[in-house]
């Protein structure tokens, strides 16, 4: 079986501002989503709104009954392997979206102000604690956005939109040079 991959947008590029720092990274995603049918998961999985940090990967949870998990690309496909056996027959789906999203990685003391800018969550800290994730639109794309820190959040956005979110970070973002 020949494997696709996609060419990944945006790698190589950062935009860098006194306080403010931005650099896309391409991560292994396996997206681990499972049926309403199903009562409870055979794994251990974040509560919806969470993250999870193990020693390999990083668990989402922005979209109930789905999960996504970050890891270096090297071992996706032992963490396919490890998932599938653990799941067995019950009607959850394990998939490789690597080749489909890309991960912003948004730092420093102005990236709660420019996210701020183009989605309406309310990123306070009392609100959207580290480690919290949610599903949103920032700047009209639909995006997962998780606070990594107190000043770090990452963005995992459709490598296909992201060419167009780039361009408005660099944009709403322009404000912060100094």
């Amino acid at each position: 079986m020949v494997k696709l991959s996609r060419e990944m947008p945006l790698i190589g590029k950062a935009i860098e501002h006194t306080g403010l720092h931005i650099k896309p990274i391409h991560q292994g995603v396996v997206v681990v989503q499972q049926s309403d049918c199903v009562v409870g998961l055979p794994l251990k999985l974040p509560k919806f709104g969470t993250v999870l940090n193990l020693d390999s990967e990083v668990i989402l949870s922005a979209i109930p009954n789905h999960c996504m998990l970050f890891s270096d690309l090297e071992i996706v496909k032992k963490i396919m392997d490890d998932y599938s056996n653990q799941i067995g027959e019950v009607n959850i789906t394990v998939m490789d979206m690597s080749d489909q999203y890309i991960t912003l990685d948004i730092s420093k003391k102005y990236a709660r102000a420019l996210l701020a800018k183009g989605c309406e969550l309310d990123l306070s800290t009392d609100i959207f604690k580290v480690n919290q994730c949610a599903r949103t639109l920032l700047a009209l794309v639909n995006v997962v956005i998780w606070r990594e820190a107190d000043d770090n959040f990452k963005l995992i956005v459709d490598v296909s939109l992201a060419p167009h979110l780039w361009l408005w970070l660099q944009g709403a973002a322009s404000e912060y040079s100094e």
